[in-house]
């Protein structure tokens, strides 16, 4: 796989791939671009080149796509579409789906905030059948914004199993997730299992009121045993 900044006479000289041993099926070739990290050619066998580009989902696997045909498309025109996929990669986006929200599912970071919006304007109720503290939101912001969102915010909630929210529970309990509180004399965001098992049950009723509110078809989160004073 060559590293070279990708050029129209570069592109050009790539050669068909030969095969190297008798018998031995032939496979296509890649070169890469040295300038932007996921950018390449992809030459076939019969000559085609493709423009591709390589990165991993939000899930993440390993994903190669083509974007273009060369001779279609220019190596300027395909540096500058990659660059925006790849963008969109960087913002927890799988830029080869299907652009509609139903399709692609909300992320676990844009159902918090449509909760916190909803809640906050009273159109969320609670247990006690009224619209939730303000105290409480206030938790649950705390909760979302330190521990939440760094460990599961660009997930596609769809796309969550069981193992991924055990595993950010015990990334909480284990401290991966604390941080100095802003303004603070060496105070810091603690983790612990209690700390992980609260932010647990601040996710569950989140899902919870989106399923019930039609935003999501499922709650993928299994309610821990609380531990300690909310």
């Amino acid at each position: 796989m060559a590293m070279e900044k990708l050029t129209k006479r570069f592109v050009d000289g790539l050669e068909t791939p030969k095969p190297v041993g008798v018998g031995l099926r032939v496979r296509e070739t890649f070169a890469w671009d040295r300038e932007l990290r996921g950018f390449g050619v992809q030459v076939m066998p019969s000559g085609l080149k493709s423009f591709v580009i390589q990165y991993r989902t939000p899930e993440g696997k390993p994903k190669r796509a083509v974007i273009g045909r060369y001779g279609l498309m220019t190596v300027e025109e395909a540096r500058r579409l990659a660059h925006e996929k790849l963008v969109a990669v960087s913002k927890g986006l799988d830029p080869m789906e299907s652009p509609d929200r139903k399709v692609r599912g909300f992320t676990v970071a844009e159902v918090c905030d449509w909760y916190l919006t909803e809640a906050e304007a009273g159109r969320i109720i609670g247990r006690s059948r009224r619209p939730i503290k303000a105290s409480t939101l206030a938790m649950d912001r705390s909760r979302i914004e330190v521990h939440i969102k760094p460990l599961l915010g660009k997930r596609p909630i769809a796309a969550l199993k069981l193992g991924d929210i055990e595993g950010a529970q015990a990334d909480i309990a284990a401290g991966k997730t604390s941080k100095p509180r802003p303004g603070s004399r060496g105070g810091a965001t603690t983790g612990g299992e209690g700390v992980a098992a609260r932010t647990m049950s601040t996710l569950h009723p989140i899902f919870e009121h989106s399923v019930r509110l039609g935003k999501i078809d499922t709650n993928p989160v299994v309610c821990p045993l609380k531990s300690g004073p909310p």
